[in-house]
């Protein structure tokens, strides 16, 4: 084993799990197309106009969604609905839509619905090689940790996906609980003085980070001083990197490519 190498610290969607494909909303008629090509854009710019989840501590920020991430997924998934449905009855259809609906959806997202119809497993899975990924890990004495972008539902989703076990649910770091969202340093900060709670004697260089995103995982935990590792699952499409300046092609350069997460088990062994 890497002496070295004593925290593997991961991102969680579309690093450990995603959304299934066959998931979508049936109560209108709908462009799956365009939801899917509008998701990303709008996302973004939600995420710009209301960070982590309106719960932002950045200055200069107005916190119109303060109520946590239920109010945020609401207004995101009516806008991409509003954007893609196909006919006038169809809007009318949407402004009738009770907001229990969108709870519901939001809450089946959680895997915390009740009513049997849906759940965790209905709407995320995990990658297929996972939970051996993780297990060789846990076995070879690495600390595992989280650093996500995500809302207050990532605890459960874990749980119901069957991964919680493998994780100390201290080291579970969100952007809705720190106030700050990947890229930015403070999230990164504050996953590592909860990791020095459990390793007094923890190095910054003893850390590294698994995510698919260069912008946000890879630059962010290299100048937080972490090693980071890029997840590039498709080979058949081009990596994507924004590449903008000498540092970012540093970044790039130091930044250690792999296809799945089973690649890991090479940089600890």
């Amino acid at each position: 084993m890497n002496k070295q190498i004593l925290v593997t610290c991961f991102d969680a969607t579309g690093t450990l799990f995603k959304v299934k494909n066959d998931v979508g909303f049936n109560y209108v008629k709908f462009d799956q197309e365009k939801v899917n090509k509008s998701f990303l854009k709008e996302f973004s710019l939600l995420s710009l106009s209301s960070p982590c989840y309106g719960k932002s501590k950045l200055e200069g920020i107005n916190n119109t969604l303060g109520e946590g991430g239920r109010e945020w997924w609401t207004k995101l998934i009516k806008t991409l609905l509003s954007q893609s449905l196909i006919g006038d009855n169809d809007k009318q259809k949407l402004d009738s839509i009770p907001d229990k609906v969108f709870d519901d959806l939001y809450d089946a997202f959680a895997g915390s619905l009740n009513t049997g119809s849906m759940s965790a497993h209905d709407m995320w899975e995990l990658f297929p090689e996972v939970p051996e990924t993780l297990q060789y890990l846990k076995d070879k004495g690495q600390i595992l940790s989280i650093i996500s972008n995500f809302d207050e539902r990532l605890e459960s989703i874990l749980s119901h996906l069957g991964i919680i076990g493998f994780f100390n649910k201290d080291l579970i770091t969100t952007s809705i609980d720190t106030g700050y969202q990947k890229p930015h340093h403070e999230i990164f900060k504050h996953s590592f003085d909860k990791l020095k709670l459990v390793l007094p004697n923890l190095q910054k260089s003893n850390v590294i980070y698994v995510g698919d995103s260069f912008g946000k995982d890879a630059k962010g935990s290299y100048q937080f001083g972490y090693q980071p590792v890029l997840l590039h699952r498709n080979s058949s499409k081009p990596l994507k990197k924004d590449i903008n300046n000498s540092q970012d092609q540093l970044i790039s350069e130091k930044t250690i490519i792999i296809k799945d997460l089973t690649e890991i088990k090479k940089l600890i062994d």
